[in-house]
């Protein structure tokens, strides 16, 4: 799997193998030996040896088990670069010291500058602020509509009912926002085609 050169390193490597789960015997192993999710724990272990200045990981906890999770937790925690993770794991978010978190939600991204504790704090505050503009809007533009209707065919009012469809017109028209304790994902699958009456004879 590896080969080792100078102590430090032999520790370094040792370290970050048997962290994600590889035994001394394995060390020798060909990799064509291993199975694929040991491979992706070989690519994992490889490129976090590689200590770039920015660690880019899609979903690192796949293939691991839970030991291993739990010291990727601790690594990431440790990291002296930057780490952009992409995860569904809310643990590791949570342990890995996430000090910045995008959220794709309603249509954008979302920026929080702060840990995942903090981040669902947030989020339902600006969630809770969302939800009352949108709101608010909608009864705003309920009035200006019930004016219109009601007003727009008087001559008398004909100016006043023309100026809040202006304003009708003009609103920029907010999205209600996802509730996020009912929030689902939705999967649109295409219609399969018909088989046969009679499939096996």
């Amino acid at each position: 799997v590896v080969q080792l050169g100078g102590d430090s390193k032999e520790v370094k490597v040792a370290r970050v193998l048997e962290g994600l789960g590889f035994q001394r015997s394995d060390y020798n192993r060909s990799c064509g030996d291993l199975s694929g999710g040991w491979q992706m724990r070989v690519a994992l272990a490889k490129l976090l040896l590689s200590e770039p200045e920015l660690l880019l990981l899609d979903e690192p906890t796949n293939h691991l088990d839970a030991k291993a999770k739990g010291w990727l937790m601790g690594f990431l925690k440790g990291y002296e670069g930057t780490v952009v993770l992409v995860t569904h794991e809310e643990q590791l978010l949570s342990m890995a010291g996430c000090t910045s978190i995008a959220e794709v939600r309603d249509k954008g991204l979302h920026l929080f500058r702060c840990g995942y504790d903090k981040f669902l704090v947030e989020r339902e505050e600006r969630v809770l602020r969302a939800e009352k503009a949108y709101e608010q809007q909608q009864e705003e533009r309920e009035k200006l509509q019930g004016y219109i209707d009601r007003f727009g065919a008087k001559a008398s009012k004909a100016a006043s009912a023309q100026s809040r469809q202006k304003q009708l017109d003009k609103m920029d028209i907010l999205e209600a926002p996802t509730n996020l304790a009912s929030r689902k994902t939705k999967m649109v699958l295409p219609e399969g085609t018909k088989t046969a009456h009679e499939v096996i004879r």
